[in-house]
């Protein structure tokens, strides 16, 4: 690959049949594509690869899309989230409710886009809003919190009690992904609250945490009474 190579032929190619980059017989294209831009990275081509998988991702072919949003995923820190929001604005029709390749385990194209931004969630006011919505979502918005809980943390903290009761499984997530210190703060609010609720939490602390002493001390934080 040289100046004048065409990259978004190239990759579209790459994407739809892997008959570019395939090192063994049985390999699909996603290997090759991860390999390309694994190849190029600090070269004076990473930049062109990455204006050119930008392009892809208003390509005409699903397939094209969604391997896209892959890379966009796998390689977050080479894309602006400012940007990947306002494909998903203004082209909303190619993203939601759109199904990824077989491979993915996103629920539509968007949200896809939407991990890819969550590495970058500070790099503009609307990206953190919109992430912070999409965190709120009772059925999909775990697949952001890790990511938030560890760059967003006085956010989730606040919300903590919301999010946990939006999907109790958001509990364990966070948890996971808190400082020691940090885990005191979050448990904080659910001291007064039911004695469920409090239960629920210290399951949450006994999925998410390994070390017993820690655990102990969370659970015995919140007051609930032994089972």
């Amino acid at each position: 690959m040289g100046p004048q190579t065409d990259l978004v032929s190239i990759l579209r190619r790459q994407m739809l049949d892997g008959s570019v980059w395939s090192v063994f017989r049985d390999q699909g294209p996603e290997e090759g594509l991860a390999w390309a831009m694994k190849a190029v990275q600090s070269s004076d081509l990473e930049s062109r690869m990455t204006d050119a998988v930008m392009q892809l991702l208003t390509d005409s072919d699903p397939i094209v899309r969604s391997r896209a949003v892959t890379l966009a995923k796998h390689f977050a820190s080479r894309f602006s989230s400012p940007d990947l929001l306002n494909l998903l604005k203004n082209h909303k029709e190619l993203y939601v409710g759109v199904k990824p390749l077989a491979d993915s385990d996103d629920p539509d194209l968007a949200w896809g886009l939407l991990e890819a931004m969550s590495r970058h969630p500070f790099s503009s006011d609307k990206v953190r809003d919109r992430l912070r919505k999409a965190a709120s979502d009772s059925t999909d918005g775990f697949r952001l919190l890790a990511a938030l809980t560890q760059d967003d943390t006085d956010w989730v903290i606040a919300h903590g009690l919301e999010l946990t009761k939006v999907n109790p499984l958001n509990a364990e997530i966070i948890l996971a992904n808190l400082t020691n210190a940090d885990r005191l703060r979050f448990l904080q609010a659910f001291r007064n609250q039911p004695e469920g609720l409090r239960r629920d939490l210290s399951k949450a602390i006994e999925g998410a945490i390994e070390d017993p002493d820690e655990r102990r001390r969370l659970i015995e934080s919140l007051g609930t009474p032994p089972n």
